[in-house]
């Protein structure tokens, strides 16, 4: 990657940007072997972009040399006062270092706008390529929802990482 340009572009309400999103939502290209297929409406796909800041729930498109190449979020969990954050790379855009780099600039965004004291990731048990970047990134394996992921009919495992501000403040200089 060296010598690329990667960032975060903050998805707004555009038909780029929407287009975008459903069709990474909607297409099995996309959310590979270790997420199912959504389905999404394109005008609730809208919406949800409107009420980004009301909701505490924030999209991001993941760029490379000025290609969309796939998705973040980072959002508020009203009941356990934590933000969730979540990284999709496009299948085609994998294992070059750009979901490492995309979670690092996700944590550091979600903890310099927010005073949350903690992250969690929730990942598919089998996906052990965000398991190794969420734990050199600091995360904690917090335990295993045992099948509580469907994919393709099937039920699959939940690995639940956790990390506390402190724990990631010297990745992300907080």
């Amino acid at each position: 990657m060296e010598g690329k340009m990667i960032e975060l572009e903050p998805a707004v309400v555009s038909k780029k940007h929407i287009d975008f999103l459903y069709g990474c939502y909607c297409s099995e290209a996309v959310q590979g072997n270790f997420q199912p297929t959504k389905t999404i409406s394109y005008e609730r796909i809208a919406e949800s972009l409107r009420l980004q800041d009301e909701m505490f729930k924030y999209v991001f498109i993941i760029v490379y040399n000025g290609l969309y190449v796939g998705y973040a979020y980072s959002y508020l969990s009203r009941a356990f006062n934590h933000f969730e954050i979540g990284v999709t790379v496009m299948p085609s855009m994998r294992r070059i270092g750009l979901g490492s780099f995309a979670h690092q600039v996700l944590i550091a965004w979600t903890l310099e706008n927010h005073k949350t004291h903690r992250l969690t990731a929730y990942v598919s048990y089998d996906n052990t390529a965000e398991r190794i970047i969420l734990e050199r990134l600091g995360f904690h394996l917090e335990g295993v929802m045992r099948q509580a992921g469907i994919i393709r009919e099937a039920l699959h495992d939940i690995a639940v990482y956790g990390a506390l501000r402190s724990e990631l403040a010297l990745m992300c200089k907080t």
